[in-house]
């Protein structure tokens, strides 16, 4: 999504100020936020799509351990190479390209590093402006680690909606149906969305919506 506006065919051109049509187009703009927190502002959402992870762990495991960088970097080079994560790629990129141009030029090969520091802090963090990660290799030689940071190389820097679309799409692809159902599981019961963004009310039904509110108030 980036900066890019999802809904300019619902919204109004210069509205006056406090008319209908005025905070109809602010009702889109926060409709838009609230389908991906965490794409603008603060990752609101980034404790909540962790515990479900860690609760994937207990249930599902992480999948294959890697014995090296090398054995990961080869383990990228196929999931970035496949048409699955091209496809999410390119989804992304059209949503961001305003924002980021330049990851046309990067295209979709990750670079794997170690971390300096390995025990402390986080198992892995992805560069999404550089397309590089970097792993703890105490901590993050698995194959979901690596599906996790691989989400935001495609165009997730956050761990919104469109970061949990993502990764469960990589998780079905490369770890298959039982451990993608079973990170959906974990994230239905902390309230995560994770499929296609809510389509705004229209102008209409919007001002229904609005009118029906009213009546309840002063029922």
């Amino acid at each position: 999504m980036g900066d890019r506006f999802m809904y300019d065919e619902l919204l109004f051109k210069s509205p006056y100020h406090g008319t209908p049509e005025y905070y109809y187009n602010q009702y889109l703009r926060e409709h838009q936020v609230k389908q991906n927190k965490g794409e603008r502002g603060r990752d609101t959402e980034r404790t909540k799509t962790y515990r479900a992870e860690w609760a994937l762990y207990d249930t599902n495991g992480y999948g294959r351990e890697f014995d090296s960088i090398a054995e990961v970097q080869k383990y990228v080079n196929k999931v970035t190479k496949s048409k699955t994560y091209r496809k999410l790629w390119q989804e992304a990129y059209e949503s961001r390209k305003e924002k980021d141009f330049g990851a046309i030029f990067r295209g979709t090969q990750v670079s794997v590093a170690p971390k300096k520091r390995n025990g402390a802090g986080n198992a892995g963090i992805a560069y999404v402006e550089q397309n590089h990660i970097v792993l703890d290799t105490h901590t993050g030689m698995n194959e979901y680690t690596v599906l996790h940071e691989l989400a935001h190389c495609v165009g997730h820097p956050h761990h919104g909606r469109s970061f949990r679309r993502t990764v469960v799409k990589l998780t079905s692809r490369f770890m298959g149906t039982e451990a993608a159902n079973a990170l959906k599981v974990e994230f239905k019961q902390r309230k995560l969305p994770y499929g296609e963004p809510r389509k705004p009310k229209t102008f209409d039904q919007w001002v229904a919506a609005k009118a029906r509110m009213e009546n309840i108030r002063n029922d």
